[in-house]
């Protein structure tokens, strides 16, 4: 793994966490307050199959590569997920 592969699967890991989070912070309060759990849950199963996925990795580069790729594709998918409770301003 380059180290320039795992910046770019690091940027692009937190720019998609930033904009989870953005776009939640936006949600109504009663969908937030419907989705939390569920919106928990996502976050322990990301974790989980991510450090998995990352598990058998041979390297530490190697590792962070895997569980940076994961998190922001898991973090697209929700993305993609929360939008469809967003109602524009």
């Amino acid at each position: 793994v380059s180290g320039e592969e795992l910046a770019k699967n690091q940027r692009d890991r937190n720019r998609s966490e930033a904009q989870v989070e953005e776009v939640w912070s936006e949600l109504p309060n009663e969908v937030q307050q419907t989705l939390e759990q569920q919106q928990n849950q996502w976050r322990q199963k990301r974790s989980q199959s991510c450090q998995q996925a990352a598990g058998n990795a041979n390297s530490d580069a190697e590792r962070q590569n895997i569980l940076a790729s994961c998190e922001a594709k898991s973090n697209h998918q929700r993305l993609n997920e929360l939008k469809q409770y967003h109602v524009p301003n």
